[in-house]
């Protein structure tokens, strides 16, 4: 009996110990019934850029809905680009903060589309994006929506395509006032804050350009309709066109790019290609971007042909027209030169 007590005492202590140590454990996992701390909120720093920067809200929160599937990036990225440029007419950067739109969830963006595309007859609305403006507090001070809209489109029955459709003008007006309508009345129930609805339109037979905004218009705070559109016509048009352009103001930038290129290419015949892409409002042109594929034997050659290209473009543009240049090689970045509308300038030759 004793031989027997000797051998059962080491397991004693050994399931005894083992039971502290888990005891131990048990103590040192979090309370289930206290709720983690919050992450405090920050705003992060304003960078001294020439593009535009709001500041943020950190930690950074993603963007409830974007109802932009049925755009390609470039048109997506500049729908977003637009928006902010309009949002600084009403938000000004050092007053509001920037933030992803958080108001309509992923299942109302989703719903209001269907709901359109019943309500007009036809798909009109291509998707729209939610961007959100804070005061200092964190209260909401405005919202800015993009809504892009088709100018036409191509049914489709028993799966076989129908002859285009193509939207006027006045039909086109008519339906993106019931949209903007429709969508501040919802956003009404959530927020009273002012909200700027742009209308983006989108040609169906143009998918290499951006949409170019139709027009935009301010819902005071507490309203419940847009009542008052301003007019802004704005275009895109790729370089060199295949058809030289529609109207009297393309033609001539067509006309003045495609000497451009052939002074590039006689100059650096291993360049492969130049591109570029021109925004004109109100007939107007106010941007210009040139692209340059192009073979190099150095780097100087690249600053070369940049120098080239900056100094013929007062022959191509007004002085007031902001202009992005880049030349890349295989994919790569080798230089950039941008001109602000001010006259400002910033040129990089990229290190490889």
């Amino acid at each position: 009996m004793n031989s027997l007590r000797r051998r059962l005492i080491p397991f004693a202590v050994f399931f005894w110990c083992l039971s502290l140590l888990t005891g131990c454990q048990v103590n040192l996992l979090p309370n289930e019934a206290e709720e983690p701390e919050a992450t405090p909120r920050i705003i992060s720093p304003a960078a001294n850029v020439n593009e535009i920067a709001y500041r943020g809200v950190l930690p950074y929160t993603p963007v409830a809905f974007a109802g932009l599937s049925k755009l390609n990036d470039l048109q997506k990225s500049q729908l977003e680009r637009t928006m902010m440029t309009r949002a600084t007419a009403h938000f000004p950067p050092d007053k509001y903060l920037f933030q992803e739109g958080q108001l309509i969830s992923r299942e109302e963006g989703s719903s209001w589309l269907k709901e359109w595309e019943r309500m007009l007859g036809h798909p009109f609305v291509l998707g729209f994006l939610e961007h959100d403006y804070l005061t200092e507090q964190g209260e909401l001070g405005g919202m800015v929506l993009g809504v892009a809209v088709t100018s036409g489109y191509t049914p489709v029955v028993k799966g076989a395509p129908q002859s285009p459709v193509r939207f006027s003008e006045n039909q086109i007006r008519q339906m993106s006032q019931t949209v903007a309508d429709d969508l501040v009345g919802r956003l009404r129930q959530k927020a009273n804050a002012p909200i700027v609805v742009l209308i983006v339109l989108h040609d169906p037979d143009e998918v290499f350009v951006p949409g170019g905004m139709l027009m935009e218009s301010v819902a005071k705070e507490g309203s419940q309709k847009v009542t008052q559109w301003n007019e802004v016509a704005e275009e895109w048009m790729l370089l060199p066109h295949p058809r030289g352009g529609s109207g009297d103001h393309q033609t001539a930038i067509n006309t003045s790019f495609k000497q451009l290129q052939e002074q590039i290419e006689d100059y650096f015949p291993r360049f492969a290609s130049v591109s570029g892409m021109a925004r004109f409002q109100k007939q107007q042109l106010v941007e210009l971007t040139v692209e340059i594929n192009a073979e190099y034997d150095s780097q100087e050659q690249i600053t070369q042909l940049a120098q080239f290209v900056i100094a013929k473009l007062p022959d191509v543009i007004p002085n007031q027209t902001q202009v992005n240049l880049y030349i890349r090689s295989l994919n790569q970045p080798q230089a950039i030169y941008v001109r602000q509308a001010d006259g400002t300038e910033f040129f990089h030759l990229y290190r490889q």
